[in-house]
């Protein structure tokens, strides 16, 4: 049962196509996230759903009812902005407020529903206090406060972390997540960030050049994507001719590099002399970069820095080394070749 129904959604601008035919299913209660490059169409997909564009063909379906000819303040869509687009000069229960006040929902009623709404997002507390008096993850909280506080059917969200350093983003989308399950509102979410997408979610649709290339859950995304578009934008992907003839993908965690050739490992379908030409160290991981002879591009692997034993074996670039290719891993891409 879906509880968004997009079908063959198509919208132009001018000779520019930004949605092409698309067609796709949320269900209820879920966080799916809208996945690609700028200048994909998500953010147009997105403001279709909310009614601030209107599609060129096909038919937009929310909670079983056909948004034709509903309007962008008549819809049951909240929506929180990229910049969360809270009112400077109001405190956060106003802001809150804001939305039941222009419904003309009488005051004691309003009381009532934004006190209700902070507890739930655990910002009673702050009610008094004005936007720049809070954190990025407070100011989050209040958007979305805002947002649900009309008790929508689905909660749209336009790339809100964009504008938050690296490390402040990844503690405010673990927090967002929480919030989704806790209020238990279907989410339709939108990004660039692959792996935002990929930890958030419980699906995810790629987009590129308006056109839908795949939807399912993040770990099939990930592991056995639908095209070389998709195999490329979600993660490295390694495309290794193996010595049967056939191209598989490996993600570059997949593979191992070793001073070893280990040929009777059971594990490994094939080994490969390789040269190790960059490493690169994040901390938990060493990214290798290797040149194999018969691989026409750079193979990466992803090798973990330390052991239970300790620190693992370092490769430096020059080191000779053998590529350990793993059986029953691989994912035939169905478009390559």
């Amino acid at each position: 049962m879906s509880h968004l129904e997009l079908t063959g959604i198509t919208k132009s601008y001018g000779d520019v196509r930004a949605v092409d035919g698309v067609s796709l299913s949320v269900k209820p209660g879920s966080f799916f996230t809208l996945l690609g490059p700028s200048g994909c169409g998500k953010t147009t997909l997105l403001r279709l759903v909310a009614g601030f564009l209107h599609p060129d063909a096909g038919s937009i379906y929310l909670g079983g009812q056909d948004q034709a000819g509903i309007p962008a303040d008549r819809r049951k869509v909240g929506m929180v902005f990229q910049d969360y687009a809270l009112f400077p000069h109001m405190t956060v229960e106003a802001n809150i407020a804001y939305g039941l006040k222009m419904h003309r929902i009488q005051k004691s009623d309003r009381r009532d529903r934004v006190e209700s709404i902070m507890r739930r997002l655990d910002i009673g507390d702050l009610a008094k206090r004005f936007p720049h008096e809070l954190s990025g993850g407070q100011q989050q909280r209040v958007a979305v406060g805002r947002a649900v506080v009309l008790e929508p059917l689905l909660l749209l969200m336009d790339e809100p972390l964009s504008n938050l350093d690296a490390k402040l983003r990844v503690r405010i989308r673990a927090e967002l997540k929480e919030l989704q399950q806790r209020l238990g509102i279907t989410t339709v979410y939108v990004t660039h960030d692959q792996e935002e997408a990929l930890s958030l979610s419980d699906d995810v649709a790629v987009l590129d050049s308006g056109r839908l290339q795949q939807q399912s859950d993040p770990a099939t995304l990930y592991e056995r994507p639908a095209n070389t578009f998709v195999a490329g934008f979600v993660g490295h992907a390694n495309v290794i001719l193996l010595e049967d003839g056939t191209s598989r993908m490996y993600r570059p965690e997949w593979l191992e590099l070793s001073e070893h050739t280990r040929p009777d490992d059971a594990a490994v379908t094939e080994v490969r002399g390789a040269t190790v030409t960059a490493c690169e160290y994040f901390g938990p991981t060493v990214r290798y970069r290797a040149t194999v002879p018969e691989q026409t591009h750079p193979v990466y692997v992803d090798a973990p820095s330390r052991t239970l034993g300790g620190a693992a074996k370092r490769f430096a670039p020059g080191d000779k080394v053998w590529l350990h290719i793993p059986r029953g891993h691989g994912w035939e891409i169905p478009d390559h070749g």
